[in-house]
């Protein structure tokens, strides 16, 4: 009898036991599903950052940063984040951090050099997109980013010669010849210029503002037919460019082609009547039509914007 009653007794605990191990196991389970490991938080917070979900992606990055301090990718994530919210102090301070837990981070160099960019500290920029460079000298993105902050300085040749290295970096780059063409000409070198745009527009044949471009250096040296033709390309490839069709009907006008250079004037209007000078235009073209009355038009829509323009169509509809 009392043998029975202990060995119940036995059994009831016995059974406790496993429930409360039972419980345990699962308690401890539940807490590490709960905890993600540094990688999982860094995911979860490049997943809620490309949702927008800016919140939770801070979230995700400081918790592998209670993870692992010294964690550079959670950093860079933060910085990334502050970044897409315009927060670009605060994404110096990531950066910046994620650069000294990592100093071959040539993608948080990269970043940081944009994020002074925007801020238009454009040594400080340049200075980054070298280190970017030296570390990682395939990061496309670096030259154009260094090509682009030595622009902004008017330093153009320094301009130049990034854009040329990243063409050697990846040879077929209409991109880089595009702003290489630029360059040229905001040095006045309009010939190079017209090279360079060429170059571009051999790699993508429907490269409307290397078109633009081209039409503009053609147009600065007295190419009008060459001008016309490039204008008219880069209006076919965007029919929404109001100065490209502005700078098509003045290589017209320049022709004496006078008919023709209507239309494209009047495409500039409608895109942009706010726009003074192609009313003007436009209402010179009608002059020497002979069609005084629509270029009448023209000078009642001067008038209505306030335009000085307006007394010099006056002056030549007087003429």
């Amino acid at each position: 009898m009392l043998n029975r009653i202990s060995s119940g007794r036995r059994l009831v605990s016995l059974t406790r036991l496993i429930s409360a191990t039972c419980f345990l196991s699962i308690v401890v389970t539940c807490s590490f599903a709960q905890e993600p490991t540094v990688d999982e938080a860094i995911d979860r917070g490049n997943k809620a950052r490309d949702e927008k979900n800016f919140a939770e992606a801070e979230s995700q990055y400081h918790r592998a940063l209670t993870l692992n301090p010294n964690e550079a990718r959670a950093w860079y994530g933060l910085g990334n984040t502050a970044f897409d919210q315009e927060h670009y102090d605060d994404a110096v301070v990531a950066y910046k951090q994620a650069t000294r837990l990592k100093s071959d981070y040539a993608e948080a160099f990269n970043d940081l050099g944009f994020v002074y960019a925007k801020q238009k500290h454009y040594p400080e920029a340049i200075e980054s997109y070298k280190r970017a460079i030296v570390i990682k000298p395939d990061l496309f993105e670096g030259y154009d980013n260094l090509g682009n902050a030595y622009s902004e300085q008017q330093k153009f040749n320094e301009a130049i010669e990034v854009f040329q290295q990243q063409i050697r970096v990846q040879p077929i780059c209409a991109r880089a010849h595009y702003k290489i063409g630029i360059a040229y000409a905001k040095e006045k070198r309009y010939a190079e210029a017209v090279d360079e745009y060429n170059r571009a527009i051999s790699v993508k044949v429907d490269y409307a503002d290397a078109y633009y471009g081209l039409g503009v250096a053609h147009y600065t040296l007295e190419h009008y037919y060459d001008a016309a033709a490039a204008f008219a390309r880069a209006t076919l490839f965007n029919s929404n460019d109001d100065e490209a069709y502005a700078y098509l009907g003045l290589s017209y006008y320049a022709q004496r082609q006078y008919a023709q250079s209507v239309e494209p004037f009047e495409r500039a209007v409608r895109l942009k009547p706010e726009k003074e000078v192609p009313h003007y235009n436009l209402g010179m073209a009608y002059l020497m039509l002979g069609k005084k009355s629509a270029a009448t038009e023209q000078y009642q829509a001067l008038r209505q914007l306030k335009s000085e323009y307006a007394d010099r169509l006056f002056a030549e509809m007087k003429r």
